[in-house]
């Protein structure tokens, strides 16, 4: 972890569901520092991806942002335009769903899945490009790199597609990740391999983790700090520590003993 200043600061931040509806996330504040991984924790529907999608302008309609800031980097999220965000999703910000055929178009090749963001991002050619997503694949475990480029991600099992969007996003060497319940759809084995992997390259990287998570397991074996959220307000937060060992909030405390 970084001692660096705070690369993500979430201050105020509330969604509305519409102009007049409910809110989905209510006054939510937390910060993090670069190369610090920091987990938002809650059952469904407790707004923690709402609040991840916020950062990167990927709010379903009709929600919205209506209050607060997003500062990152020392741009306030909130403000940017459509052009603004495209310039830093990817770049700056990449985002891992928690199912990869989301994210993965079935109808084109992983090589050309994963050459569109070094195309739109980057000044490298097309030789350069190539090489480099050959050297991110065989660095995830692919043996046979340049067979996997002319593939289709329906040729290849969910824990190898969610390695394979992981090593795309990851080859923009983003300053923060966020993973949505990335193994969620995964068995015991592909989700430890998964996330291990995530943590190896961004570790290498020293890229900033916002993990999204209902399993508090996962979240005290690998997290700095978390959030609790509960109907899109923040429960409690803190170190792991503080919170697994000495919980304030009694929801804290169900979703521990749960």
């Amino acid at each position: 972890m970084s001692s660096n200043p705070v690369l993500l600061s979430v201050e105020n931040l509330k969604i509305r569901v519409g102009e007049h509806g409910p809110l989905a996330v209510d006054d939510l504040s937390f910060s993090m520092a670069p190369g610090e991984i920091v987990a938002l924790v809650g059952e469904s529907g407790s707004g923690k991806t709402m609040a991840a999608r916020a950062a990167i302008g990927l709010l379903p309609l009709p929600m919205q942002v209506c209050g607060g800031r997003l500062d990152f980097q020392g741009r306030d999220l909130a403000t940017l335009d459509t052009a603004g965000l495209r310039a830093v999703r990817g770049a700056s910000i990449g985002m891992v769903f928690q199912e990869p055929t989301v994210s993965l178009n079935p109808a084109l090749k992983i090589g050309q899945q994963m050459s569109e963001a070094l195309e739109l991002h980057t000044d490298l050619n097309a030789a350069q490009i190539r090489e480099r997503c050959l050297t991110m694949l065989r660095r995830i475990g692919i043996k046979d790199a340049e067979r996997c480029l002319e593939a289709y991600p329906h040729q290849f099992s969910g824990g190898m597609r969610q390695r394979i969007m992981l090593a795309s996003v990851m080859l923009l060497r983003p300053a923060l990740l966020i993973a949505d319940e990335p193994t969620t759809a995964l068995d015991c084995l592909a989700q430890l391999d998964v996330i291990e992997l995530m943590l190896e390259l961004t570790r290498e990287q020293g890229t900033a983790i916002l993990f999204i998570s209902h399993d508090l397991s996962l979240v005290a074996r690998y997290a700095h700090k978390v959030v609790v959220m509960r109907h899109g307000k923040a429960v409690e937060q803190g170190t792991i520590d503080d919170i697994l060992l000495a919980p304030k909030a009694e929801y804290t405390r169900q979703l521990l003993e749960a």
